[in-house]
This record gives C-alpha cells, sequence and structure tokens, in this order.
C-alpha cells in the first residue's frame, strides 16, 4: 500500500517544550488520504529508552581515523567531568542548573528518553518534555526502500554487480524500509515505515556537544540534527551497501555518512564518517552549515564521492 508520511512540529505557551512528530497515512486508490497508520511520537513512548539503538561519533574524521560509540555516559569514561564534557556542559553547569548529585549517567538516560526524573517527578530536576522527538522543522523525510533501484543499472561497469544487491535486498527479509528524518533533539531517527517503530538513531558529534543545553529547565529552541539525508545505493570498500549522507544544516557545521544497508543492525561501525567545520585537530575550515541534499557520484576513475555545497559561514 502507498504510504505518505507528513512531519511536524508545536511548542507550548512556555516556548520550553518543542516537540516533533512524523505521521504515516494510508493513501487510497482514488490518491486521497487515508486513515493514520501510526506516529512515530507514540511508538517512542511506548520504547523503552535502555533499549533504543543510539550511535554518536566522539571523534570526527574521515573513514581512517573516525571514532564511533554507543550513546551512553560509560562510552566516554567513569569520570563525570568527561562524562558531561561530551555533552557539552562542565560539572559546575550540572550543580548549579541541575544538582550536586545530577550524575553523568542521570543526563545520558534523560537524553535517551527516561522521564523518570523531568521537574514533573518528585525530585526531579530536568525539563518536562510532552514528546521524545524533537522539532522537526527543515529536515525533509527520506524513504529508503528494498525495492529502490538507482542510476547505477545503467552503467555498463556496475550493472551486473549491482544487479545482484538489488536481487539480495529485497531478498532479505530482517530489513526494515526505513524512513530517515532529523530532530532538533539532536538525533537522525530511522523509523519502520511498516509500523513507525525506531530502528536506530544517530547523534552526530556536533549536535552532541550541545546536547546537554535540551535538559535545561529554561532551555530555548535551538537547531541541532535540521539538515537533509540521501539515501542511496553505492559501493561500500568494494561492496555494494545502502548509504545515508546528511548533514546538520542550521544545526552545525557537520556532515556525515552511514551504513545503513542493515539498519536492524546498526552499531558504531555503520558510521563511514562525519566531518567537522571550523579549525583545530580534525576539523576542516572549508565545511559550514550544508543546507540542502547532498549526492553520490560514481566518478569516471572508478571512485565514490560525496558531492555537496561547503555550506554558509565557513571558517574559510
Amino acid at each position: 500500500n502507498s504510504q505518505e508520511f507528513v512531519p511536524e512540529y508545536r511548542v507550548d505557551a512556555s516556548e520550553r517544550d518543542w516537540t516533533g512528530d512524523l505521521k504515516a497515512f494510508e493513501i487510497k486508490l482514488d490518491g486521497s488520504r487515508g486513515p493514520q497508520q501510526w506516529s512515530a511520537k507514540e511508538r517512542l513512548a511506548a520504547t523503552s529508552p535502555a533499549s533504543r539503538r543510539i550511535i554518536t561519533t566522539n571523534v570526527t574524521g574521515p573513514a581512517a581515523t573516525h571514532t564511533a560509540v554507543s550513546f551512553l555516559a560509560s562510552s566516554f569514561g567513569a569520570n563525570r567531568a568527561d562524562q558531561v564534557g561530551a555533552i557539552g556542559l562542565t560539572t559546575g553547569q550540572v550543580d548549579t542548573r541541575f544538582s550536586t548529585t545530577t550524575t553523568g549517567e542521570d543526563l545520558y538516560n534523560y537524553l535517551r528518553g527516561d522521564k523518570t526524573k523531568e521537574q514533573s517527578q518528585t525530585g526531579g530536576v530536568f525539563r518536562n518534555r510532552t514528546a521524545l522527538i524533537g522539532s522537526i522543522i527543515n529536515s525533509e523525510p527520506e524513504v529508503s526502500l528494498k525495492s529502490d533501484v538507482f542510476r547505477w543499472i545503467n552503467v555498463s561497469a556496475l550493472r551486473t554487480s549491482y544487479q545482484t544487491y538489488i536481487t539480495a535486498k529485497r531478498a532479505n527479509t530482517s530489513r526494515p524500509n526505513l524512513i530517515l528524518v532529523g530532530s532538533n533533539n539532536g538525533y537522525l531517527h530511522g523509523f519502520n515505515t511498516a509500523n513507525g517503530n525506531e530502528v536506530f538513531a544517530y547523534l552526530p558529534a556536533s549536535a552532541r556537544l550541545q546536547l546537554g543545553e535540551v535538559a535545561h529547565p529554561t532551555f530555548t529552541h535551538r537547531y541541532l540534527m535540521d539538515g537533509d539525508i540521501t539515501a542511496v545505493d553505492a559501493q561500500i570498500n568494494g561492496d555494494w551497501g545502502t548509504v545515508a549522507l546528511g548533514a546538520t544544516g542550521r544545526g552545525g557545521k557537520s556532515i556525515f555518512a552511514l551504513d545503513i544497508t542493515n539498519p536492524q543492525s546498526f552499531t558504531d561501525s555503520s558510521v563511514l564518517w562525519e566531518l567537522e567545520g571550523g579549525t583545530g585537530t580534525g576539523k576542516d575550515a572549508d565545511i559550514g552549515h550544508v543546507i540542502g541534499r547532498s549526492q553520490v557520484m560514481y566518478g569516471e576513475d572508478g571512485n565514490w564521492y560525496a558531492v555537496l555545497a561547503n555550506g554558509l559561514n565557513s571558517t574559510n
């Protein structure tokens, strides 16, 4: 059945609670919109925060030097200062804004969706939320289907091997069809088109380093993961797969590539690279706020390329 996907955002009267949703509707045979099939906001609310598959880049760079980890406090060491520093806070800020007993694990659990220490709960110190998805504003949802066939089928040097991959991915019963969208609580979400369940989430480094602000009771809206995503089949280290190429857009100076060939098994190794704009070790002064869709190109030299504008307000 055909589907229509509708992103949305809303803000409460206090302007502290900016939330989003992605809804799926059936498209009737006459082309009109049918009943709602699912709401990603509702499905995520029913998901255990501890069970969510969330990966973040902790060292940005090209494929050879970057590293990625699960988004857990323990991934950034046992030291409270290191844990909260990885989400852009100092221990002094944590003590002042929340409590001297607030741990790094408390903050990470909240950012994963745990509501037990929100201000509405006894002894809670974190900002109240009515939904776990941030505002979806400029990130256009991107659908990645097992049935997709891209223009490489017309490239004689690629046709035979690509056809083999097309057959294999269509036969992969474990692989869900995806819809990808960025939200301004920092995450790129990959939702299952069949039921709205979150298959995985990716947190770019530039968003992670601002994420501690999201827990602040006086939080004011900011863009975090606001860019567009392109999902396309391509060769990854010589083997066919499916890649999601994206940018944080107005949320930061960051571009990234993810291997979503088997999204149900998304891990730290699924992050192919993340490049961050600015100055300093591992950063590229030519990268700004990349607005609009990136493209994947197969070159005449036999190599694969990510093609994108350098973005607004780059250092150079």
